[in-house]
């Protein structure tokens, strides 16, 4: 029963990574061919998707060999470790950030969000060196990326 449902996160997977691709290769071209598809916004989704297709099926060929079942995560009695808690804070401060940018000016926001991650995740610099370096990926992502991919940034 435990391999049925390990099976489905990679099922899932592959599922996903073919929409991915499909959605990709149908983004505009700014010319036709293979040329167009090269210069097209879709290459990048298109590799991150065959990826994906690579790795869960990687994924799901593990989950097949295995020879016996893990005990269920709940049953463990171990589903919010450490780790988990960690990793579900970074979730919801990213989902909080994502709802933001339409209310706050993407740098400032971007500069606070940053700003908690590196201490959230630190361990043993000063807040700061942590402060500079939230800086300076604020300018980046605030001045430098935009120029170099002529790309618009959230106002807010």
């Amino acid at each position: 029963m435990h391999k049925i449902i390990n099976a489905l996160t990679p099922l899932f997977l592959l599922i996903i990574s073919i929409f991915i691709i499909l959605e990709s290769l149908n983004m505009p071209k700014p010319i036709v061919g293979i040329i167009g598809f090269i210069l097209s916004p879709g290459l990048f989704p298109t590799i991150l998707g065959i990826s994906l297709i690579g790795l869960s099926l990687r994924l799901f060929i593990r989950v097949i060999k295995q020879k016996e079942s893990p005990k269920s995560i709940i049953a463990q009695g171990s589903f919010l470790t450490v780790e988990r808690k960690r990793l579900l804070i970074i979730m919801i401060s990213t989902i909080i950030y994502i709802l933001l940018l339409d209310k706050f000016y993407f740098s400032i926001l971007t500069f606070l969000y940053l700003i908690f991650l590196f201490i959230f995740l630190r361990k043993s610099q000063s807040i700061k060196r942590l402060i500079i370096y939230a800086i300076i990926a604020t300018f980046f992502l605030s001045f430098v990326l935009p120029q170099l991919f002529e790309m618009p940034l959230p106002f807010g």
